[in-house]
């Protein structure tokens, strides 16, 4: 009876424990079968390679800082996993952007054409399906598309120099892809006519103060100076400014000659000085004791005849010019020196 007992207890036991173990199958089957899943972190891809602020285009995802060149074009990538699958929406600040000008919202992918200063700041996407939301963010970094201007001062002026003094805009150095000044390009020329331009002097320097030196006395120079930064996408607007150096005396008359030498007269000619340095108003030949003067003629040939001379007789002549600024004769010019010697004459 006791065995008889004892099987029947056993076989209960058996019983029931199976049916605990079918429907805690049943249940586990059942949550394995659930068609939902949130969305998980955003993926970030690295694109491995460099910053390249010169290409036509450049393309991020989205977590990394971008950094364009102002007239770029620029993407944005961003991914994300999940069932249902997510949609996608951008943000730049608190602003959804779809298609707003240049800029275009696709899904996970937000392209920015011919970027501008405009475009930069900070960009989110946002990832999310009917369990969760994720969201990372970038910021559009853009360099160039300003102007830099600059301004200038006469330091001081003489005859054959200018000392400009000159203020840019330094920049940032401390972001190696900012624009920041590297040095100063300065150029004259004397002519205010493009197509007449010459330049007379050019000079790259990494000093706001400049010395323009060997130029010609008494000339209106136009100047050019534009500030030189390390990117080409740095842009700088050119002054244009013009100076005149300081009058100084005329250079010596060209080419002293005689000519029609008898035993009491000679014609002295010659040439107009290669620098005038001012406006010559008249010239003086001076001959042994005697000094007459000339006014200064059209043309470049001036010429003036000498009489009571002695016969048979060494002269030497010194010819210069007198040169005429702000209204005074303040100017003697260098001399040129000329030696003849009248004819025997007749007994």
């Amino acid at each position: 009876m006791y065995r008889w007992w004892l099987c029947c207890l056993l076989y209960l036991y058996l019983y029931l424990g199976s049916i605990s173990d079918g429907e805690t199958a049943k249940t586990n089957s059942t949550d394995s079968k659930s068609p939902i899943a949130p969305v998980i972190s955003l993926i970030q891809s690295k694109l491995h390679r460099p910053v390249d602020l010169d290409a036509a285009s450049q393309t991020y995802y989205i977590g990394e800082t971008v950094r364009v060149a102002a007239g770029q074009n620029v993407t944005l990538l961003c991914k994300a996993t999940g069932d249902p699958t997510p949609t996608y929406q951008w943000k730049k600040g608190e602003t959804v952007v779809s298609k707003q000008g240049t800029v275009m919202a696709s899904g996970g992918t937000l392209t920015i054409s011919r970027v501008t200063s405009v475009h930069g700041g900070m960009y989110q996407c946002e990832a999310s399906n009917s369990q969760s939301t994720a969201r990372k963010s970038s910021v559009i970094k853009v360099y160039g598309g300003t102007s830099f201007s600059c301004s200038r001062e006469f330091v001081e002026t003489k005859t054959t120099s200018f000392n400009l003094s000159l203020s840019c805009p330094s920049g940032n150095a401390s972001d190696p892809y900012d624009c920041h000044l590297t040095d100063y390009s300065v150029s004259l020329s004397t002519s205010t006519s493009t197509q007449d331009r010459k330049t007379a002097k050019s000079v790259i320097s990494k000093s706001s103060t400049i010395l323009l030196e060997q130029l010609i006395p008494f000339t209106l120079y136009n100047i050019y100076v534009t500030a030189v930064y390390n990117h080409g996408y740095c842009k700088s607007t050119a002054i244009e400014t013009s100076g005149k150096t300081r009058p100084t005396a005329p250079t010596p008359p060209r080419n002293v000659r005689t000519t029609r030498v008898t035993d009491t007269s000679a014609s002295v000619s010659w040439d107009t000085p290669a620098a005038w340095n001012g406006t010559i108003v008249s010239y003086s030949v001076k001959y042994n004791s005697e000094t007459v003067s000339s006014n200064a003629s059209p043309g470049q040939v001036h010429k003036i005849l000498l009489t009571n001379l002695s016969p048979y007789t060494k002269y030497e002549v010194n010819v210069r010019a007198w040169a005429k600024v702000d209204s005074q004769f303040d100017f003697k010019g260098k001399r040129s020196v000329h030696t003849f010697v009248t004819l025997q004459g007749s007994k």
